[in-house]
């Protein structure tokens, strides 16, 4: 699949953006899309100091994996409402950083709820970072889905020109997605 997604600073504590999803593009097979794309708003109200973490709040729409039209949901449904703390150390590699955040999900009606995960970036110089996620899923009940909702993500995101990013995602390494 590819995952196209747009997004801008207006203000230095302020992003917003849209995003869209589809599936099945390359081969024979029928070209499949999100339906309504995601949209996303993030403020920082919190800036990182040496003792405490930067603090961000938000609204994030767009979910991770397929779009299920049949549950109206993706595979890892969008976080909606989130607040994120996130730390930087700086060694010789370059930047390690450690974020944790609650969440709310509204993607599905039958599945909203609260829901936890984590992730640690290492930056490589300025010009690439590889991320590490795990998510356990905690609002999701749907069995047919996902057979473990513990999900462990990774990615490659490299900067090719000026603020434009290639990333490479790897999803669901614990295998556990019944769609794969």
């Amino acid at each position: 699949g590819i995952l196209l997604d747009f997004t801008v600073a207006p203000l230095d504590f302020l992003n917003v953006g849209i995003s869209y999803a589809c599936y099945e593009f390359v081969g024979g097979g029928e070209i499949i899309g999100q339906g309504a794309p995601g949209f996303n708003v993030k403020l920082r109200p919190l800036d990182e100091t040496k003792n405490l973490p930067a603090i961000s709040v938000g609204f994030y729409s767009q979910g991770k994996g397929l779009y299920l039209k049949n549950f109206s949901r993706f595979e890892q449904m969008a976080p909606g409402f989130y607040i994120v703390a996130s730390k930087n150390y700086s060694w010789d590699l370059g930047n390690v950083s450690f974020h944790s955040a609650i969440n709310y999900s509204i993607e599905n009606s039958d599945e909203k709820g609260i829901n936890i995960y984590g992730g640690l970036e290492q930056s490589v110089g300025k010009y690439a970072a590889i991320y590490i996620e795990i998510n356990p899923n905690l609002n999701n009940t749907n069995k047919s889905i996902l057979s473990n909702n513990l999900m462990l993500n990774t990615s490659i995101k490299a900067n090719i020109y000026k603020n434009i990013s290639l990333e490479l995602q790897l999803r669901d390494l614990l295998s556990n997605s019944k769609y794969y």
